[in-house]
């Protein structure tokens, strides 16, 4: 503070701490130290509790008086209202709105969190037990002391919407004993349906398409960057490949929804590099099972000469491989369309 006067500093307190009239807590300290009298804020008197006959008269008298959604002050005249046995010990304090709930969430918490998984909690018997939601690369290494990411008292059963940031997740149920009823892994996909619904032009749309190629190659680059100077067996290729197998991820999920959206981008409309980047995302990803279910859309795109006869091919041949573990032989003499068709066939893709 003697280095910096001017600078404004904010201090996130607890337990009476911010008290300005009772040494030592560090408000009192503080001001003596300091000769600053600060703003203190009290934020955990004025909430809802367990029952009301737990809470505030003057709590519940201002909930009665000002239906309000946010969290607020009260005006006494031309200062802050604070209840009498908090005057001089703090500023002013906040009173925090009841709780509503919406899909099992407080609504001051919100569904700000985009991404969610949806759980299917379908036995009559988990009811009044807990759900605890971990982390499943701290689960597996430290069940007992892993600390979950979220808590739910079942009250119910039913279908419970877990807006989680994207992760690998363990869901488990337990007992007041700790006995464990239900353990099931999953995984939070990324959500982007609210950028893709912002592009609401053509202009947009292919720079958004040309950012995603953008980034595809980049990805590629820098890990041939890291394995010419450190090698495979390298830390630094490990961490890379980590890196590149979760942009490639977050691609193929953009591009999804992209075309759920949008359709194949046509080449006319479009230009190369945006038309081709659906291609190029589907086409790296190496499960088979992923690579089929974008089948007829590329297949579609195909027709449409969207996507040249090379690049299907390319496509297809991949899928043939990771399916068969081989190559495709290509009957001599056949023409491209003839190769594509055959192998169509081989693969069991459908066109519909």
């Amino acid at each position: 503070m003697k280095k910096e006067p001017s600078a404004k500093i904010l201090v996130w307190a607890g337990h009476g701490h911010i008290h300005e009239n009772h040494a030592p807590l560090m408000g009192s300290l503080f001001k003596e130290m300091s000769g600053i009298d600060p703003l203190t804020i009290e934020t955990t008197q004025m909430r809802e509790h367990s029952a009301e006959k737990y809470e505030s008269g003057y709590y519940r008298a201002a909930l009665r008086k000002w239906q309000k959604e946010q969290p607020f002050i009260v005006l006494n005249q031309d200062s802050v209202f604070v209840v009498p046995e908090m005057k001089g010990v703090v500023d002013m304090q906040v009173f925090f709105p009841r709780t509503k709930y919406t899909n099992d969430y407080p609504h001051w918490m919100g569904n700000s969190e985009k991404h969610f998984y949806e759980l299917d909690v379908d036995k009559d018997y988990f009811k009044d037990k807990l759900l605890k939601i971990f982390l499943q690369k701290e689960y597996v290494k430290e069940i007992e002391a892993a600390i979950p990411v979220m808590n739910i008292p079942l009250s119910r059963t039913g279908i419970f919407k877990l807006f989680l940031k994207p992760d690998k997740y363990v869901a488990v149920i337990r007992d007041v004993a700790n006995w464990e009823y239900l353990y099931k892994e999953f995984e939070v996909e990324p959500q982007y349906n609210e950028e893709i619904d912002a592009l609401t032009t053509i202009n947009n749309r292919k720079t958004y398409l040309k950012k995603i190629f953008d980034v595809d190659q980049k990805a590629r680059k820098d890990i041939d960057s890291v394995q010419s100077k450190y090698g495979y067996e390298s830390k630094e290729y490990r961490e890379q490949l980590q890196l590149f197998i979760k942009i490639d991820s977050i691609n193929l999920v953009k591009i999804d929804q992209y075309l759920a959206k949008y359709g194949y981008p046509a080449k006319s409309v479009y230009d190369e590099i945006p038309s081709m980047t659906p291609w190029l995302v589907i086409h790296h990803n190496g499960i088979g099972e992923i690579r089929e279910k974008f089948f007829p859309i590329l297949y579609k795109a195909w027709q449409n000469k969207d996507i040249k006869d090379s690049s299907f091919l390319l496509y297809l041949n991949r899928s043939y491989r990771i399916k068969f573990g081989k190559p495709f032989n290509r009957p001599i003499g056949t023409v491209d369309s003839e190769e594509i068709d055959a192998l169509i066939k081989e693969l069991g893709f459908k066109k519909e």
